[in-house]
């Protein structure tokens, strides 16, 4: 037999979830309908990364870069051994457009660092940010992957 206070109890705990997936099919900002890529976030729309192209780092192959982080007492030097396309089968034939493209980064002191996000500051690019990770092949080997993809 269901009592009135259980089902007045019963009814409270259907309407927060109801509230918390909102009954559209999103739940805490997520969607259902991502298509297997992730929107953007509106906050990093500004950044410049969003905008450079392979073509954009070409010239500047064999400069450097001053990166920071909190976490570094004083900013690093890399430079920029060689920008390199990347073009998955599976993209194409997915109908995925758009460019992917790898920097590859050396840094020229013995100090290693750590995969994460860095600020990047350049004479001629300006500063942006990019997540860096070590490449263990190499000594001193840093890369940045950029993926600009859509449908």
């Amino acid at each position: 037999m269901i009592t009135r206070r259980n089902f007045i109890q019963a009814l409270g705990v259907a309407s927060i979830a109801a509230a918390t997936l909102n009954l559209n099919g999103t739940a805490f900002g997520q969607t259902t309908k991502t298509d297997h890529l992730f929107p953007l976030p509106a906050e990093i729309l500004s950044d410049p990364v969003l905008s450079f192209k392979s073509e954009h780092f070409l010239p500047f192959t064999n400069t450097d870069f001053e990166i920071w982080q909190e976490s570094m007492r004083r900013p690093e030097m890399l430079q920029l051994l060689n920008v390199k396309n990347i073009e998955y089968k599976t993209n194409v034939a997915e109908g995925v457009k758009g460019e992917s493209f790898s920097l590859m980064f050396f840094s020229p002191r013995r100090a290693k660092l750590k995969a994460g996000q860095y600020e990047f500051k350049h004479f001629s690019l300006g500063t942006f940010t990019l997540t860096i990770s070590p490449v263990s092949a190499e000594p001193n080997r840093y890369e940045a992957v950029i993926n600009h993809l859509q449908r």
